[in-house]
């Protein structure tokens, strides 16, 4: 690090930043938006580095984004629902930045992540927030105002499952631990149990994202942003595009509920939990991610 005064200075290179912040990198994504997120990010964090952020501020100013996003989305003028979305992906990339920052200046914890978990629940709600009173003026019966509620709260109820999960392994291995009944946990179910595994085709593949996305945080930020750009390129040329933010906070506040029973199933149903516990506390072999950082 090269000095500049008392309060400023000028952090390494972008590629020697990234060999310190990103080689050791616990997750390296498999999709292209968080590819691309990884290949930005190194910038927000020079930046970081240079203003003397900590991991946590940053981690602060990544969910003030989101929640100024969430505002702007709810205004309803087609340029700020424009900028809105694409505060949520600034808020996506610093996610990336504060774990860099906090590689940089070796203040990793569990402190840190923690903060960081929550204000992902904090982002969602903002989202959703945002869209209820977007469309506001056509929930016109106390049944679409159900079905918005229900919205809102199902991308919260999808990551309690997550941490539920999680939480339970923990607890387990707390009470064997107390009970002196540690021992390797199955990792699989019986073969009457064991869902059968299904080769799907592309096409397949590709419905069920489209209609699995608009429950994944990062995906629906996608979606959201191109609409949003094409919205904004049809009320400048004079065109009326559908709401199709309206359309997407019923489809949730729908077919959501349905989604966050299926994923309790799954995990009731399968070997998902003795496949964490094995992984975080029996399994030798090193962790796969970013598979491994979710059930």
């Amino acid at each position: 690090v090269i000095s500049y005064g008392a309060s400023k200075y000028k952090p390494e290179s972008i590629s020697e930043l990234r060999k310190i912040c990103q080689s050791s990198r616990p997750s390296i994504f498999n999709d292209f938006l968080n590819r691309l997120y990884y290949k930005v990010s190194i910038y927000f964090t020079w930046v970081c580095i240079f203003l003397r952020l900590s991991a946590n501020q940053v981690t602060i100013i990544s969910v003030v984004f989101s929640i100024m996003g969430g505002a702007l989305i709810a205004s309803g003028d087609k340029l700020s629902v424009f900028i809105g979305f694409f505060f949520f992906h600034i808020f996506a990339i610093l996610d990336m930045s504060d774990g860099e920052v906090a590689r940089y200046r070796k203040e990793g914890g569990m402190t840190g992540h923690f903060l960081d978990w929550y204000m992902h629940f904090i982002t969602s709600l903002s989202m959703m927030t945002g869209f209820m009173i977007h469309s506001f003026d056509k929930l016109h019966n106390n049944l679409l105002i159900l079905i918005a509620i229900i919205a809102i709260a199902v991308p919260i109820f999808d990551k309690i499952i997550t941490s539920s999960g999680w939480t339970v392994i923990a607890w387990t291995r707390l009470r064997d631990l107390k009970n002196d009944q540690v021992q390797k946990k199955p990792n699989t179910l019986s073969n009457k149990n064991q869902p059968i595994l299904v080769k799907r085709n592309l096409l397949f593949k590709l419905i069920k994202f489209l209609t699995l996305h608009f429950f994944q945080d990062h995906w629906i930020k996608l979606s959201m942003i191109i609409l949003s750009f094409i919205d904004l390129i049809f009320y400048i040329c004079g065109i009326q595009f559908f709401d199709y933010m309206f359309l997407t906070i019923i489809y949730i506040g729908i077919a959501g509920p349905i989604y966050i029973i299926h994923r309790v199933y799954k995990i009731m149903t399968t070997s998902t939990l003795f496949d964490g516990y094995d992984r975080l506390f029996v399994s030798k072999e090193k962790p796969q991610f970013p598979d491994a950082d979710f059930l």
